[in-house]
């Protein structure tokens, strides 16, 4: 992750060589950028976005890091896109298949699945350094799925028929 500036002495910044996310902040806390926005065309808007902040310049800010560590540890753009292409079609396979699950088991427990798989695809990001950040990366899309679809349920649930077609 990216490492603002913690005090003035950067005593307790953590040593070692500097992030891709260190390296963006450094170029903004140094008066470098000139908010042109190469940073987000180059990175992509799913991890860096041009954008207004509190001084009314626009300045990159890092909207994900998950990218960015699945290239670090995979080296390459084409096996970190491997690894979003299956953990795209895990998150696909599971969200399309909440309903059958809601008909094994109650929804609570659907629920609790996608928490789970949330928990497990942020543990494999942490501890894991190799091909299985594709699963880490479906795991973290399959709870923001099974989220999605139990929500949109449970409201549909509570919301009358004649109420929802008047509407």
């Amino acid at each position: 992750t990216g490492r603002p500036p913690l005090d003035e002495t950067d005593a307790d910044r953590p040593t070692g060589p500097p992030t891709p996310v260190d390296r963006l902040y450094a170029i903004v806390e140094q008066g470098l950028c000139t908010g042109c926005g190469i940073c987000q065309s180059v990175a992509g808007p799913e991890v860096v976005r041009v954008q207004k902040v509190a001084n009314g310049y626009e300045r990159p800010v890092v909207v994900g890091v998950m990218p960015l560590v699945a290239l670090e540890v995979m080296e390459t753009k084409q096996a970190v896109t491997k690894a979003y292409l299956v953990g795209g079609c895990l998150a696909l396979i599971v969200t399309l298949n909440v309903g059958r699950l809601e008909s094994w088991m109650p929804r609570r427990w659907v629920v609790t699945g996608g928490l789970l798989s949330l928990v497990a695809g942020a543990n494999i990001f942490l501890f894991v350094d190799h091909w299985l950040l594709g699963i880490g990366i479906g795991l973290v899309a399959v709870s923001a799925g099974v989220f999605s679809v139990c929500l949109a349920l449970f409201i549909m649930d509570f919301i009358a028929k004649r109420d929802f077609v008047l509407a």
